[in-house]
């Protein structure tokens, strides 16, 4: 049977009343104030050697899905980021330039429409330094330059002429300018190895330490962030070379974020170095492998980035099947994470834990997820300040009182939405009018002090609400204990008590009674993949790091807790034996939940 929520009394939706008096003390309606900027924060989904000739593109033209074949099992890693990368390892070319090789065999054209299939399947920038792209010659580099031109997609890596191929490529995005850098070690089997004029004179970007570390030094003035893709390290080797490891150093002090590998087509270790965060190769991502068995061993990337330069990373596990990749069955997840985690130092920047769904039951196994500001189990550490904007519901249509919704979120009315926590952990609700007029329209009494916030579905009720934790400061229970307490505010309709009219508000949904022992931190997300053993089907989990009311605040975490929704509220669905936990984290969409501990 499950527990209560840390054996609180759970509310229990607030009474009608009970929201219009919360309202009046806690709600305003402020015009003409600027509201807070977002944070400059921008995720990244990296993966390693797309491939679309040979194996992958016969399987796709048999296939229902057509050109979409090799992509359609990993939308949801895709569709949770702000950009996906990879290299792009096929030259996308016309037929009568496929004709004419350059190689000694070995090439695998794809073809001009492959870009849009490329957009279509969420990548935003692949790399185009690695030894192939000039299979076909510079008519096929050419082609595939402009294929991705028109299908938006942005290159780095090569060009029409070498200045271009050694350009450092800027782009901005929510906040941030990014530097993207790319070279090949691997040879282009086009050039001839003795001919160095002709290599000179090749519009693809080839490695060289002195030039790559200028071109670092030069974009680290330039962006907040950069980001340097190389295709180098030994075909089928799991591990890197010592040039690799020395040219890493120098790349982290010339002031490179993140290093991102190609060539080997398996998997190599995962480190941070100084600050630099260095994925030595992602391996295969779209192939049709055939030896050796961790050539069909693959993975992505997931990186939180903002001004100081990445923030976290997790590496999520994945199985190339028929020539495409996919994501891991439940029963598969145990040996794949653990066979990660053995890949990289041990003890490492990204050795972690993770929490997972296996089909029968949660399981724990060691994984690898880097936090920059990691407490590694000795105290919980959350953002001083945060703030992001969201899509919410207007809030003026039926199905928005509280209960559940009668439309589905995706297809209702949207109005942006800005939620800011600010240093003196006050929390602060801001949308805008008609007229694009920006309104604070709440934000939590004085004696609150918020720590933690999220913005997704608290409740099930198939749309987002704003999930907060708090310590209420206001005198000590009958214990003598200040007590921490999970809240969930909604936009929703509010029926006036004389009038019986309704307006839209920020209003309780669901307000838990002090908690039995205090939340250090959460996340909220649908970790079982739409599986849920709560009556009303509901599909995400509540994951929090458990602290106790007899240490400090900070202390770390005594235990992970999974509660489901059950309808009123939220019953334990797990929990773990007794530790030092800390650094809750998760790549947004995916069923994995990483966390640091210490016994």
């Amino acid at each position: 049977m499950k527990q209560c929520l840390a054996g609180v009394s759970l509310l229990v939706l607030m009474a009608m009343l009970g929201g219009l008096l919360f309202w009046q003390v806690s709600g305003v309606q402020e015009a003409g104030q600027s509201p807070p900027t977002p944070d400059a924060t921008v995720s990244l989904l990296a993966v390693g050697d797309i491939m679309l000739g040979r194996g992958v593109q016969q399987t796709a033209d048999a296939s229902p899905e057509r050109a979409d074949y090799p992509f359609a099992q990993i939308k949801s890693l895709t569709a949770s980021v702000d950009i996906a990368f990879a290299n792009l390892e096929s030259p996308l070319v016309t037929p009568a330039h496929a004709a004419h090789s350059f190689t000694n065999g070995y090439e695998f054209p794809g073809r001009i429409s492959d870009a849009a299939v490329l957009g279509r399947a969420g990548f935003g920038i692949v790399t185009l330094a690695n030894n192939h792209s000039l299979d076909f010659g510079a008519a096929g580099l050419d082609d595939t330059i402009g294929a991705l031109e028109a299908a938006h997609i942005q290159y780095v890596g090569a060009g029409h002429d070498k200045a271009a191929a050694e350009a450092t490529r800027y782009l901005s995005m929510k906040g941030l300018k990014i530097a993207w850098i790319a070279a090949t070690g691997a040879w282009p089997g086009a050039l001839d190895t003795q001919d160095t004029a002709a290599a000179a004179r090749a519009p693809i970007a080839l490695f060289d330490a002195p030039r790559l570390l200028a071109q670092i030094r030069a974009a680290r003035s330039q962006a907040d962030i950069v980001i340097v893709a190389l295709h180098w390290g030994e075909e089928y080797q799991t591990f890197a070379a010592y040039w690799q490891r020395a040219f890493v150093e120098e790349a982290s002090q010339a002031g490179a974020d993140l290093i991102l590998g190609a060539h080997p087509h398996v998997l190599q270790p995962f480190e941070v170095v100084g600050h630099t965060v260095v994925a030595y190769s992602l391996g295969n991502f779209i192939f049709d492998p055939g030896w050796p068995p961790e050539s069909r061993q693959s993975a992505g990337l997931f990186v939180s980035l903002d001004k100081k330069g990445v923030a976290a990373a997790q590496v999520i596990p994945l199985q190339i099947e028929n020539n495409r990749p996919r994501p891991l069955l439940p029963t598969e997840r145990a040996a794949a994470l653990a066979r990660l985690a053995q890949s990289s130092p041990s003890g490492g920047a990204f050795a972690a834990q993770s929490l997972f769904w296996n089909g029968q039951e949660w399981q724990t196994v060691a994984a690898l997820a880097y936090v920059r500001d990691a407490a590694n189990g000795q105290q919980t550490v959350l953002p001083g300040s945060r703030t992001i904007e969201v899509q919410d519901v207007m809030g003026n249509s039926p199905g928005y009182a509280t209960g559940r919704s009668d439309a589905p979120y995706q297809t209702a009315p949207h109005v942006p939405e800005r939620i800011q926590l600010d240093q003196q952990h006050s929390l602060r609700v801001w949308r805008p009018d008609a007229q694009n007029q920006w309104h604070l329209i709440w934000q939590s009494p004085p004696d609150w002090m918020v720590m933690q916030f999220q913005f997704a579905d608290a409740d099930n009720d198939a749309r987002p609400e704003l999930m907060f934790t708090l310590w209420k400061n206001t005198g000590w229970d009958d214990a003598g204990i200040f007590r921490n307490h999970p809240f969930v505010y909604g936009w929703r309709n509010v029926t006036e008590s004389q009038t019986h009219n309704q307006y839209p508000a920020i209003r309780p949904v669901w307000a838990g009674s002090a908690l039995a022992q205090p939340f250090r931190e959460f996340a909220l997300s649908d970790f079982k993949e739409g599986v849920s053993s709560a009556l009303d089907g509901a599909s995400n989990q509540l994951v929090v790091l458990e602290g106790r009311y007899d240490v400090s605040r900070n202390a770390p975490a005594r235990s992970l807790v999974v509660f489901d929704w059950n309808g009123w509220g939220y019953g334990a669905d797990y929990r773990s034996p007794d530790g030092n936990f800390s650094d809750l984290n998760y790549a947004p969409g995916q069923p994995y939940i990483f966390y640091k501990s210490q016994p």
